[in-house]
C-alpha cells in the first residue's frame, strides 16, 4: 500500500508540472531584498516508511514555495538528529509521526532538539483522519514543538508562513568581494 501511494503521488505530481507548464508564466513580483536562500527544512519520520510517504506529500504540497525540504530515512538519536540539523544549517525540522502512534518518541526528540538548538522551528505532523486526531497536541507543545498540525495542509500554511522570517541572502559570486 505504501509503494502504491509513492506511485499515485509521483503521478500526481507530474500531473501538476505538467499543467503548470502549459499555464502562461506569472508575471514575477518585484523584490527590494533580492533573491534569498529558500528556507530549510529537513523531514525526519518518527515510525518508518508510512512516515516517509506523509513527508514525501508534504514536500509535493510546498513544491511552489521556495523551501528546499531534505527527508531523511535515517534513523539516529536525539543528538546525531541535533548535530545534523546544526551542521545542514536547517532552520525548520518537520516530524512526521502519523496517528495512532504515541507521540512519546516524537515528544522526546522534540525536548532534546529544543534543548540543544533553542533558536529551532520544530513543525510535528500528526496528520491523519479525525478519527485519529490527537486529543491533546499540547503535550508536543510544552515539549517545544512551534507547530503541531493534524492536516498536510495546516503544515503547509505554517511553512509559508515562516518564509516571511529573516534568511541569508543568496550571494553573487560574480560581485561577492572576499
Amino acid at each position: 500500500m505504501i509503494e502504491a501511494t509513492r506511485e499515485l503521488i509521483a503521478d500526481a505530481a507530474e500531473a501538476i508540472r505538467r499543467q503548470e507548464e502549459a499555464a502562461p508564466p506569472a508575471a514575477a513580483e518585484p523584490s527590494l531584498l533580492g533573491p534569498r536562500e529558500p528556507l530549510r527544512v529537513l523531514g525526519y519520520a518518527v515510525n518508518g516508511a508510512a512516515d516517509e510517504v506523509a513527508l514525501e506529500m508534504l514536500a509535493h504540497l510546498i513544491d511552489d514555495l521556495p523551501i528546499a525540504m531534505e527527508i531523511t530515512a535515517m534513523r539516529m538519536q536525539a543528538v546525531e538528529l541535533a548535530a545534523l540539523v546544526r551542521d545542514r544549517r536547517f532552520a525548520v525540522v518537520c516530524f512526521s509521526d502519523l496517528p495512532p502512534s504515541s507521540p512519546s518518541k516524537t515528544r522526546y526528540l522534540v525536548r532534546r532538539l529544543r534543548s540543544a538548538l533553542p533558536e529551532l522551528r520544530i513543525a510535528v505532523g500528526r496528520w491523519g483522519p479525525p478519527a485519529l486526531a490527537d486529543e491533546r497536541p499540547q503535550t508536543l507543545v510544552d515539549a517545544g514543538a512551534n507547530h503541531v498540525a493534524s492536516l498536510l495542509t495546516e503544515s503547509r500554511t505554517y511553512l509559508g508562513g515562516l518564509l516571511e522570517l529573516p534568511r541569508l541572502p543568496v550571494l553573487d559570486t560574480a560581485t561577492a568581494v572576499s
